[in-house]
Protein backbone atom coordinates (compact mmCIF):
# COMPACT_ATOMS: atom_id res chain seq x y z
CA UNK A 1 0.00 0.00 0.00
CA UNK A 2 1.23 3.34 -0.70
CA UNK A 3 1.17 6.58 0.64
CA UNK A 4 1.44 9.84 0.20
CA UNK A 5 3.33 12.53 1.69
CA UNK A 6 2.78 15.87 2.20
CA UNK A 7 5.16 18.07 -0.23
CA UNK A 8 5.87 22.05 0.32
CA UNK A 9 4.18 23.48 -2.44
CA UNK A 10 6.86 26.00 -4.50
CA UNK A 11 5.69 29.30 -4.37
CA UNK A 12 7.62 32.84 -5.28
CA UNK A 13 7.72 35.03 -2.46
CA UNK A 14 5.34 37.55 -4.14
CA UNK A 15 2.80 34.36 -4.43
CA UNK A 16 3.33 34.33 -0.81
CA UNK A 17 2.49 37.29 0.18
CA UNK A 18 -0.77 37.55 -2.39
CA UNK A 19 -1.88 34.57 -0.29
CA UNK A 20 -0.92 36.03 2.95
CA UNK A 21 -2.87 39.09 1.89
CA UNK A 22 -5.91 37.18 0.43
CA UNK A 23 -6.63 35.19 3.83
CA UNK A 24 -5.55 38.05 6.09
CA UNK A 25 -6.03 41.31 5.09
CA UNK A 26 -4.56 43.35 7.60
CA UNK A 27 -1.16 41.55 7.36
CA UNK A 28 0.00 43.58 4.61
CA UNK A 29 0.06 46.47 7.22
CA UNK A 30 3.13 44.73 9.33
CA UNK A 31 4.71 42.22 6.37
CA UNK A 32 6.73 45.03 4.76
CA UNK A 33 10.76 44.42 3.33
CA UNK A 34 11.27 47.61 4.98
CA UNK A 35 9.71 48.56 8.40
CA UNK A 36 9.73 52.22 9.45
CA UNK A 37 8.60 52.61 13.27
CA UNK A 38 8.35 55.68 15.78
CA UNK A 39 10.51 55.86 18.58
CA UNK A 40 9.26 57.79 21.19
CA UNK A 41 12.87 58.61 22.88
CA UNK A 42 13.92 60.42 19.40
CA UNK A 43 13.16 64.43 20.08
CA UNK A 44 11.22 65.84 17.56
CA UNK A 45 12.57 66.35 14.69
CA UNK A 46 11.58 66.66 10.62
CA UNK A 47 13.86 65.80 7.62
CA UNK A 48 15.38 69.18 6.45
CA UNK A 49 14.50 71.39 9.28
CA UNK A 50 16.85 72.18 11.79
CA UNK A 51 16.05 71.85 15.41
CA UNK A 52 16.37 75.59 16.01
CA UNK A 53 14.02 76.33 13.02
CA UNK A 54 11.58 73.49 14.40
CA UNK A 55 9.82 75.62 17.29
CA UNK A 56 9.23 78.97 15.66
CA UNK A 57 7.67 77.66 12.53
CA UNK A 58 5.42 75.66 14.97
CA UNK A 59 4.25 78.38 16.56
CA UNK A 60 3.56 80.28 13.37
CA UNK A 61 1.96 77.28 12.08
CA UNK A 62 -0.36 76.92 14.80
CA UNK A 63 -1.67 81.01 14.72
CA UNK A 64 -2.39 80.15 11.06
CA UNK A 65 -4.75 77.36 11.80
CA UNK A 66 -6.05 78.62 15.39
CA UNK A 67 -9.02 80.76 13.63
CA UNK A 68 -10.40 77.95 12.09
CA UNK A 69 -11.03 75.80 15.34
CA UNK A 70 -13.82 77.83 16.01
CA UNK A 71 -16.57 78.78 13.60
CA UNK A 72 -14.65 78.87 10.34
CA UNK A 73 -15.64 80.65 7.26
CA UNK A 74 -14.16 81.19 3.93
CA UNK A 75 -12.77 84.39 4.82
CA UNK A 76 -10.65 82.64 7.80
CA UNK A 77 -10.16 80.02 5.50
CA UNK A 78 -8.38 81.94 3.18
CA UNK A 79 -6.48 84.19 5.47
CA UNK A 80 -5.36 80.79 6.83
CA UNK A 81 -4.21 79.87 3.24
CA UNK A 82 -2.51 82.66 3.10
CA UNK A 83 -0.40 82.28 5.92
CA UNK A 84 0.28 78.93 5.58
CA UNK A 85 1.70 80.02 1.87
CA UNK A 86 3.82 81.85 3.62
CA UNK A 87 5.68 79.68 5.51
CA UNK A 88 5.82 77.52 2.90
CA UNK A 89 7.84 79.89 0.65
CA UNK A 90 10.34 80.67 3.76
CA UNK A 91 10.95 76.94 4.36
CA UNK A 92 9.67 74.48 1.26
CA UNK A 93 10.93 71.52 3.34
CA UNK A 94 8.78 72.19 6.26
CA UNK A 95 6.15 69.35 5.45
CA UNK A 96 3.53 70.38 7.97
CA UNK A 97 2.36 73.30 6.66
CA UNK A 98 1.50 71.93 3.15
CA UNK A 99 -0.36 69.22 4.97
CA UNK A 100 -2.56 71.97 7.13
CA UNK A 101 -2.80 73.89 3.67
CA UNK A 102 -3.88 71.29 2.02
CA UNK A 103 -6.29 70.43 4.75
CA UNK A 104 -7.71 74.62 4.67
CA UNK A 105 -7.76 74.42 0.90
CA UNK A 106 -9.99 71.16 1.38
CA UNK A 107 -12.39 72.98 3.99
CA UNK A 108 -12.76 75.77 1.15
CA UNK A 109 -13.53 73.49 -1.55
CA UNK A 110 -15.93 71.75 0.12
CA UNK A 111 -17.94 74.44 1.86
CA UNK A 112 -20.66 74.87 0.28
CA UNK A 113 -21.03 78.74 0.68
CA UNK A 114 -17.40 79.27 -0.30
CA UNK A 115 -18.57 77.66 -3.87
CA UNK A 116 -21.19 79.99 -3.74
CA UNK A 117 -18.93 82.91 -3.41
CA UNK A 118 -17.17 81.41 -6.05
CA UNK A 119 -16.95 82.87 -10.01
CA UNK A 120 -16.45 79.87 -11.59
CA UNK A 121 -15.06 75.92 -11.50
CA UNK A 122 -11.62 76.95 -12.54
CA UNK A 123 -11.37 77.86 -8.84
CA UNK A 124 -12.32 75.24 -7.44
CA UNK A 125 -10.32 72.77 -9.84
CA UNK A 126 -7.30 74.91 -9.16
CA UNK A 127 -7.78 74.16 -5.02
CA UNK A 128 -8.21 71.10 -5.35
CA UNK A 129 -4.63 70.21 -7.63
CA UNK A 130 -2.95 72.85 -5.02
CA UNK A 131 -4.37 70.12 -2.38
CA UNK A 132 -3.48 67.14 -3.35
CA UNK A 133 0.16 68.27 -4.55
CA UNK A 134 0.52 69.60 -1.46
CA UNK A 135 0.01 66.27 0.65
CA UNK A 136 1.94 64.70 -2.28
CA UNK A 137 4.73 66.78 -1.61
CA UNK A 138 4.45 66.50 2.27
CA UNK A 139 4.69 62.49 1.71
CA UNK A 140 8.00 63.08 -0.52
CA UNK A 141 9.78 65.11 1.99
CA UNK A 142 8.88 63.08 4.56
CA UNK A 143 9.29 59.24 3.76
CA UNK A 144 12.38 58.01 4.37
CA UNK A 145 15.15 56.65 2.07
CA UNK A 146 15.42 53.12 3.06
CA UNK A 147 17.88 50.69 1.64
CA UNK A 148 16.20 48.20 -0.17
CA UNK A 149 16.80 45.12 3.09
CA UNK A 150 14.70 42.25 3.91
CA UNK A 151 16.20 43.34 7.70
CA UNK A 152 16.16 46.99 7.55
CA UNK A 153 14.33 49.00 9.84
CA UNK A 154 14.32 53.19 10.26
CA UNK A 155 13.02 54.55 13.42
CA UNK A 156 11.51 58.33 13.39
CA UNK A 157 10.60 60.89 15.86
CA UNK A 158 6.60 60.53 17.12
CA UNK A 159 6.09 63.86 15.30
CA UNK A 160 7.33 62.48 11.99
CA UNK A 161 5.46 59.61 12.08
CA UNK A 162 2.25 61.27 12.82
CA UNK A 163 2.49 64.04 10.15
CA UNK A 164 3.69 60.64 7.50
CA UNK A 165 -0.12 59.13 8.76
CA UNK A 166 -1.56 62.57 8.54
CA UNK A 167 -0.52 62.81 5.14
CA UNK A 168 -1.22 59.46 3.37
CA UNK A 169 -4.58 59.15 5.55
CA UNK A 170 -5.99 62.53 4.11
CA UNK A 171 -4.74 61.59 0.11
CA UNK A 172 -6.78 58.40 0.69
CA UNK A 173 -9.64 60.02 2.24
CA UNK A 174 -9.88 62.37 -1.13
CA UNK A 175 -8.88 59.35 -3.02
CA UNK A 176 -11.90 57.42 -1.65
CA UNK A 177 -14.49 59.95 -1.07
CA UNK A 178 -14.09 60.14 -4.85
CA UNK A 179 -14.03 56.63 -6.03
CA UNK A 180 -17.56 56.54 -3.78
CA UNK A 181 -18.87 59.41 -5.44
CA UNK A 182 -18.74 58.52 -8.98
CA UNK A 183 -19.43 55.57 -8.40
CA UNK A 184 -22.76 56.42 -6.85
CA UNK A 185 -23.65 59.09 -9.87
CA UNK A 186 -22.72 56.22 -11.87
CA UNK A 187 -25.15 53.70 -10.35
CA UNK A 188 -27.84 56.82 -10.29
CA UNK A 189 -27.70 57.66 -13.77
CA UNK A 190 -27.19 54.09 -15.31
CA UNK A 191 -30.49 53.11 -13.35
CA UNK A 192 -32.49 56.03 -15.61
CA UNK A 193 -34.34 54.55 -18.71
CA UNK A 194 -34.54 57.43 -20.60
CA UNK A 195 -30.73 58.42 -20.51
CA UNK A 196 -29.42 59.37 -24.01
CA UNK A 197 -25.42 59.19 -24.83
CA UNK A 198 -25.32 63.41 -24.46
CA UNK A 199 -27.19 63.07 -21.33
CA UNK A 200 -24.63 60.36 -20.28
CA UNK A 201 -21.41 62.17 -20.89
CA UNK A 202 -23.68 65.43 -18.86
CA UNK A 203 -23.96 62.91 -16.39
CA UNK A 204 -20.42 61.69 -15.94
CA UNK A 205 -19.08 65.27 -15.88
CA UNK A 206 -21.36 66.38 -12.88
CA UNK A 207 -19.97 63.42 -11.65
CA UNK A 208 -17.19 64.40 -11.16
CA UNK A 209 -18.42 68.27 -10.09
CA UNK A 210 -19.79 67.11 -7.08
CA UNK A 211 -16.81 66.11 -5.18
CA UNK A 212 -14.19 68.22 -6.87
CA UNK A 213 -11.10 67.63 -4.95
CA UNK A 214 -9.47 64.78 -7.08
CA UNK A 215 -6.64 66.49 -9.27
CA UNK A 216 -7.25 67.42 -12.98
CA UNK A 217 -4.80 64.94 -14.04
CA UNK A 218 -6.80 61.67 -11.83
CA UNK A 219 -9.95 62.92 -12.98
CA UNK A 220 -9.67 59.96 -16.01
CA UNK A 221 -9.59 57.38 -13.74
CA UNK A 222 -11.90 54.49 -13.09
CA UNK A 223 -13.48 54.69 -9.48
CA UNK A 224 -12.32 51.33 -9.09
CA UNK A 225 -8.69 52.81 -9.65
CA UNK A 226 -9.11 55.25 -7.26
CA UNK A 227 -9.98 53.14 -4.15
CA UNK A 228 -6.91 50.60 -5.25
CA UNK A 229 -4.70 53.99 -5.54
CA UNK A 230 -7.25 54.82 -1.80
CA UNK A 231 -6.09 51.36 -0.27
CA UNK A 232 -2.43 51.96 -0.65
CA UNK A 233 -2.45 55.05 1.06
CA UNK A 234 -4.39 54.23 4.06
CA UNK A 235 -2.42 50.90 4.24
CA UNK A 236 0.54 53.86 4.83
CA UNK A 237 -1.30 55.49 6.98
CA UNK A 238 -1.93 52.16 9.34
CA UNK A 239 1.45 51.70 9.33
CA UNK A 240 2.60 55.25 10.31
CA UNK A 241 0.05 54.70 13.47
CA UNK A 242 -3.02 55.63 12.18
CA UNK A 243 -5.87 53.52 13.50
CA UNK A 244 -8.69 54.57 11.33
CA UNK A 245 -6.51 54.32 8.31
CA UNK A 246 -5.23 50.67 9.39
CA UNK A 247 -8.99 49.96 9.68
CA UNK A 248 -9.37 51.73 6.11
CA UNK A 249 -6.88 49.79 4.42
CA UNK A 250 -8.23 45.77 5.37
CA UNK A 251 -11.84 47.07 4.28
CA UNK A 252 -10.45 48.35 0.91
CA UNK A 253 -7.61 45.80 0.37
CA UNK A 254 -8.36 44.53 -3.19
CA UNK A 255 -7.04 40.83 -2.35
CA UNK A 256 -9.96 40.74 0.69
CA UNK A 257 -12.82 41.93 -1.26
CA UNK A 258 -11.49 39.37 -4.32
CA UNK A 259 -11.65 36.66 -1.26
CA UNK A 260 -15.06 37.87 -0.22
CA UNK A 261 -16.61 37.79 -3.37
CA UNK A 262 -15.40 34.27 -4.29
CA UNK A 263 -16.82 33.08 -0.77
CA UNK A 264 -20.32 34.80 -1.50
CA UNK A 265 -20.80 33.16 -4.63
CA UNK A 266 -19.50 30.30 -4.00
CA UNK A 267 -22.57 30.34 -0.73
CA UNK A 268 -24.82 31.42 -3.76
CA UNK A 269 -23.91 28.19 -5.70
CA UNK A 270 -24.30 25.92 -2.41
CA UNK A 271 -27.40 27.39 -1.72
CA UNK A 272 -28.79 27.60 -5.29
CA UNK A 273 -28.06 23.44 -5.70
CA UNK A 274 -30.26 22.61 -2.15
CA UNK A 275 -32.62 25.96 -2.54
CA UNK A 276 -35.03 23.00 -4.67
CA UNK A 277 -35.25 20.88 -1.58
CA UNK A 278 -34.87 23.05 1.21
CA UNK A 279 -36.91 26.11 0.09
CA UNK A 280 -34.81 28.56 0.02
CA UNK A 281 -33.94 31.75 -2.36
CA UNK A 282 -31.06 33.40 -2.53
Amino acid sequence: MSTISPSTPNLTSNDSAVLQALFDAESCLSNSSNTVTPDPSLPPCLPGISSSDLKPLQTAELSAIAPLNDTPNAQKVRAAISQLTAIIDGNKKYASAYINRAQALRMLVEDENSRREREGDDDISSAADQAFADLSTAISLLTPSIVSSTTETTSVSPLHARLLANAHTHRAYILYKAAKSISSSSSSSSSSSSSSSSSSSSSSSSSWRSYTLVPSQLQNKHPQQLEEMASRDFQMGGRYGNSMARQMAVRTNPYAKMCGAIVREAMREEMGQNSGSRGFVV
